[in-house]
């Protein structure tokens, strides 16, 4: 579905009092707000991301839906066998494909406290590696945020009706969807970003993995949900390490300990319990879980198993990768994708696009430093493309030119 740029401003208005009268009936509701006397956490919607005909990213080995599950279940059973009280109900427990709105619609019913969403992160460079928590939100629009946007809200591209269950969000109009869903969400956001960051924080200190942070995104498997919800993107199925790290058991044991750890400290300070009650409550769990995670044999049929003598460590950049900065040079955009095989690009090597602002932006070639990629642009003027102009990479992440001088410096 698209519009006239001059019916934007109406549809977003429309938006918005829909959005708004929605959150009035479904917000509304008579469960207690959190850290309100009396609060207690009594279900928890697990999902694992993808599923069926969905696959999510691709590593060498392993796919993001096989990843997801097993995290899923194993979390959901450690909330089950520590907190008898709290209910879990999983999105799906098996290899199913399951609508993004269906997921929402599943924790709404259910009235859950809490939606828990998992997940396994890719990029086209095989350098980024790490763990980050997103929640519903408006963020400023910096290169390369609306990479994991257009990943996970494809998948309802595969449902028949995708264009009747998501018309309150203009799928070609990422903007203002993310004006229109943070209207709807904002009452849940402290508590979800309050939840993402204790998962972060857990990975980070606890598991040493690289932490890239908690993000604010408009992704729709969250925009409906009424409750506080996160996304976890436990590593990089396009890193060999991560990958390695997440198809393993103890791997998926161990990321599903430390969201546990989070959850439970969440629960227990939005219950009202004191910050000595809670950091001696970590500190026992976190005991525990290593020492039965560190008894785990990993199964003859896992996909890749770690060494026996694996730590769990910061995953390191994968040997003989590419650089961490590397230039490129920008050819041309486009608010619609092009083929990288399109004739436009013809006699260019290397070609690769990222995204910003909603707009597609095609890049070629790789230059460890500035010489070379002057060259590059050099060679772009000539076959045609007088606006060419050099952009740099950073950990496969776009960054300003003043940076990549500030890193060459260092």
């Amino acid at each position: 579905m698209k519009f006239s740029v001059n019916n934007k401003q109406s549809i977003f208005l429309g938006h918005i009092l829909l959005l708004l009268s929605f959150l009035f009936f479904t917000g509304s509701t008579n469960r207690p707000s959190p850290q309100g006397n009396g609060y207690k956490i009594k279900t928890v919607v697990i999902d694992a991301g993808h599923g069926g005909t969905d696959p999510g990213c691709l590593g060498t080995k392993i796919n993001e839906k096989a990843v997801a599950l097993g995290i899923a279940l194993k979390l959901g059973k450690y909330i089950e066998e520590n907190f008898k009280d709290v209910k879990v109900i999983y999105t799906r427990s098996t290899d199913v494909f399951i609508p993004l709105h269906e997921r929402a619609k599943i924790a709404n019913d259910a009235k859950a406290d809490l939606f828990i969403s998992i997940h396994a992160n890719s990029n086209e460079s095989k350098t980024p590696y790490g763990t980050e928590t997103y929640v519903m939100g408006v963020e400023k629009y910096v290169a390369n945020n609306l990479d994991i946007v257009q990943r996970e809200n494809s998948v309802i591209y595969l449902e028949e009706d995708h264009e009747k269950n998501y018309e309150k969000i203009e799928v070609d109009d990422p903007i203002v969807a993310k004006m229109s869903a943070s209207a709807f969400q904002k009452v849940k956001q402290d508590q979800s970003l309050l939840l993402a960051g204790k998962i972060q924080e857990q990975f980070e200190t606890r598991l040493k993995l690289y932490n890239r942070g908690v993000k604010q995104r408009v992704l729709f498997v969250m925009y409906k949900t009424a409750m506080p919800s996160v996304l976890v993107e436990t590593g990089f199925l396009s890193n060999l390490e991560d990958e390695k790290y997440l198809a393993s058991e103890k791997g998926q044991a161990y990321v599903a300990s430390a969201i546990f750890r989070a959850f439970k400290i969440y629960k227990m300070q939005v219950e009202g319990s004191t910050a000595t009650e809670i950091k001696t409550a970590e500190e026992q769990d976190y005991a525990n879980q290593t020492k039965v995670i560190k008894s785990i044999e990993e199964k003859k049929d896992t996909v890749v198993a770690l060494p026996k003598d694996t730590v769990i460590k910061k995953v390191p950049v994968v040997s003989g990768a590419e650089p961490e900065l590397i230039f490129k040079v920008q050819l041309t955009s486009s608010s619609k994708k092009i083929e990288l095989t399109s004739h436009k690009f013809k006699g260019f090597e290397e070609i690769s696009f990222y995204e910003s602002d909603g707009t597609f932006k095609y890049v070629y070639g790789k230059a460890k430093s500035m010489e070379e990629a002057v060259k590059l642009q050099n060679r772009a003027k000539e076959g045609g493309y007088a606006d060419a102009f050099v952009v740099a990479f950073y950990k496969g992440e776009r960054v300003s030119m003043k940076r990549a001088k500030e890193l060459l410096g260092k």
